[in-house]
């Protein structure tokens, strides 16, 4: 046949491609378009020619190249191959060459299409040559970039390439693009470097990392040009369907006249910039972008991508790989077994699993039995290395302390504290924590518990008990009993309710102890330790006197607790040399550096709660730390009868000016460095009982002088008259002598 024009020839032959794809069209193109250009396949919603493609999608064969070649849009970027199922396309790269000291650009003509974006995590800028910046540029500004840089004294032999490349995160570039190359000016030159020609280009990342050792040869500027056009160097376009004002799936099925994916049997997925991509389901193949274009596979006809070792049957989207008829299994790996085999292998397996769970049942059993069996000869073992049956004999042989105390088992506090769950955590102290319970006969209870398993804890706690089963004052807090059973003894107290001294007068909140309260707290305190000293059974020194371990119940009466620093001593004892403890700001400074405890010591922890009475300071951590120590800068006012200066403004507005100066005298005593000239616990209860019965007959505005009121007032801020309603007029005048 002869042709009369290039024209003709070009459409015989498109005729005859658009004969030989035509069976194969409905599942790639439109029906009659071009599905193929050379040896590219052209899938919809690409296309050649009016009608055969979405719009911004249309795709040019130049069939006069052998074999012939397609380009993007109108045939300015040439086209490798266009993925279906991923949504990118590979493009062939342009070589960009300039001269050392030449600027230049090379514009890449995307259409203005936002279908479309430049995928810079898998496309990379590529750049050969010397001391240049390569830059790709899109409508705001630079979105990639690469410096290859070469020394300034290197001579001799020929340049070996000096390479670099610049991959990005992904950008979206809606449109054309423009890559350049610029010199870049650094001190120093070589005229070597005058005769490389600067190359830069597009590779995709993939296809570099194969190919590194190529590309480089490709870009050296001193490879003959013949080399350079034989080899096609990839990049990467992305691609998705976008509407004007629709972006993703959702919004595009709502507007069925748009939305592209056709084929009953796709999944539609969001791109990353802009529109959706469709894909046929899993199990069927094809085009989703054509109405029944996903049709479904074989997969018994691949049984290389599909294995199946018995009978395959085909169903729509999947298959079914089953065992021949009396056999069953694993068809798909060839583990097909006859029936008969599995009944018998069954029935083992039956046997087996009864023997083997009777057997675990029993092994049970003698385990929990074991068990039981070594927590009781464990909680023996406690309970004599934690003097149990000491403790028994003096309940045996004392009914008064029997009354008071019991031994409890491990299995009541566990019930009572709900095995001594953390909501039931009421605090930690430096001996231990302590938990709230509720025993089987409904009373409230503190439990306190060692954090610490060592020796001297134990001791400790061994030591508490000891003194607390034979004190009982109504100061004290009182002790119900204790667990031995455990690897540290248990004590079970009454449950005091409204926290401690420390609590009430060193809280953020605005503190409201009158002083009426505070005087009381520190009588019934010293009452305490007076009888601790003196009226006990046993003397005892507390040894850790401070505000966190004065309990106040419900009506504010005080408690002393937390005995586990404290000594026993015999009655013709006055003093003994032991280890020192207690805690800083209260500790008596001649028991700390001779170790002589003595009740002495209690006394000046006392003289302190007295000043945290007066003051509401904080021994530990005293603010005006530049006038030294709490009990230093009390001591230097009172000396010079300036103590009224540091008092609680809460307590000076009640007026008790005299009771105040009392007391303040009274700590002063208490607080002296020498044990010998402070008074003893009985006389500080004596002269506390003055001050209460004196407040008790004294109106307040009436026990000091009129000099000191008036200076009073001036230190709470001026001299104006205080107001009274009422009603406080009527219980102020109560307390007056009849």
């Amino acid at each position: 046949m002869l042709f009369h024009s290039a024209k003709e020839m070009i459409l015989a032959v498109l005729l005859l491609l658009l004969q030989i794809n035509s069976a194969h069209a409905a599942l790639v193109g439109l029906p009659g378009c071009l599905t193929t250009c050379g040896n590219i396949t052209i899938p919809f919603p690409f296309g050649i020619g009016k009608g055969c493609y979405f719009e911004g999608f249309n795709l040019t064969c130049d069939f006069a190249s052998q074999p012939p070649k397609l380009f993007f849009g109108d045939g300015t970027i040439e086209v490798i191959e266009i993925y279906l199922t991923e949504s990118i396309m590979r493009l062939r790269s342009t070589l960009l060459t300039a001269l050392p000291s030449e600027e230049k650009e090379l514009v890449i003509g995307l259409p203005p299409q936002p279908s479309f974006a430049l995928v810079l995590n898998q496309s990379v800028l590529t750049a050969v040559g010397c001391n240049i910046i390569t830059n790709i540029l899109g409508d705001d500004g630079p979105v990639a970039a690469c410096t290859p840089l070469c020394p300034v004294n290197k001579t001799g032999h020929t340049c070996s390439g000096i390479v670099c490349s610049q991959a990005s995160a992904r950008v979206q570039i809606g449109g054309p693009f423009t890559i350049r190359i610029s010199p870049l000016k650094l001190n120093g030159s070589n005229s070597f470097y005058d005769a490389i020609t600067n190359t830069a280009l597009l590779v995709e990342q993939e296809w570099l990392d194969k190919n590194v050792i190529e590309l480089i040869k490709f870009l050296d500027p001193f490879s003959n040009h013949q080399q350079r056009e034989s080899m096609v160097v990839p990049f990467v376009l992305d691609w998705s369907i976008t509407h004007d004002g629709i972006k993703g799936c959702l919004a595009a099925k709502e507007n069925v006249s748009v939305y592209q994916c056709l084929s009953a049997n796709h999944v539609c997925s969001d791109a990353l910039f802009n529109g959706y991509r469709c894909k046929c389901k899993p199990g069927y193949e094809g085009n989703a972008y054509l109405t029944n274009g996903c049709e479904d596979i074989d997969e018994c006809q691949h049984p290389d991508i599909y294995p199946c070792n018995g009978i395959c049957i085909n169903f729509p989207g999947t298959y079914q790989c089953k065992c021949p008829k009396g056999k069953h299994g694993n068809a798909v790996a060839g583990r097909c077994i006859s029936n008969w085999a599995t009944r018998a292998s069954f029935l083992i397996g039956v046997a087996t699993t009864v023997s083997i769970a009777l057997l675990i049942l029993a092994l049970t059993v003698l385990l929990c039995k074991l068990k039981k069996i070594n927590e009781k000869l464990l909680r023996k073992k406690h309970f004599l290395q934690n003097r149990g049956l000491l403790l028994q004999q003096l309940l045996c042989f004392n009914e008064d302390v029997a009354g008071r105390m019991k031994i409890f088992s491990i299995e009541e506090l566990d019930l009572a504290t709900n095995k001594f769950d953390q909501t039931r955590l009421l605090g930690r102290g430096g001996h231990g924590e302590v938990y709230k319970g509720i025993l089987s006969d409904k009373r409230v209870v503190a439990i306190k518990k060692s954090r610490i398993i060592v020796k001297r804890e134990i001791d400790q706690f061994i030591n508490e008990v000891a003194i607390l089963s034979q004190i009982k004052h109504r100061n004290v807090v009182r002790l119900f009993g204790c667990c031995l059973e455990t690897e540290v003894p248990l004590l079970v107290y009454e449950f005091i309710s409204n926290g401690t001294l420390c609590d009430h007068l060193h809280a953020e909140s605005k503190c409201f102890l009158s002083w009426d309260d505070r005087l009381r707290i520190a009588l019934e305190t010293a009452r305490a330790l007076s009888y601790l000293h003196t009226a006990a059974p046993v003397p005892v020194f507390h040894r850790d006197i401070k505000s966190s371990n004065i309990m106040l119940d419900e009506t504010l009466a005080a408690k002393v607790s937390d005995f586990g620093a404290s000594r026993s001593v015999s009655i013709d004892q006055t003093r003994i040399t032991t280890a020192v403890q207690g805690t800083y700001g209260y500790l008596d400074p001649e028991y700390y550096y001779t170790s002589r405890l003595t009740d002495r010591s209690d006394v000046y922890s006392f003289g302190v709660i007295l000043v945290e009475l007066l003051t509401r300071e904080t021994p530990h951590a005293f603010s005006r730390s530049e006038e030294g120590t709490l009990v230093s800068y009390f001591s230097s006012l009172q000396r010079e009868n300036r103590v009224v200066e540091m008092l609680d403004p809460q307590i000076l507005q009640q007026g008790w000016i005299a009771q105040l100066k009392g007391v303040a005298e009274l700590a002063e005593v208490c607080l002296r460095l020498k044990g010998e000239e402070r008074p003893t616990m009985k006389e500080v209860e004596m002269r506390l009982e003055e001050l209460m019965l004196q407040k008790r007959h004294v109106h307040p505005w009436t026990a000091g002088s009129s000099g000191e009121q008036q200076r009073l007032l001036q230190l709470e801020g001026g001299t104006t008259t205080r107001q009274y309603s009422f009603e406080q007029e009527i219980e102020n005048s109560s307390s007056f002598p009849r």
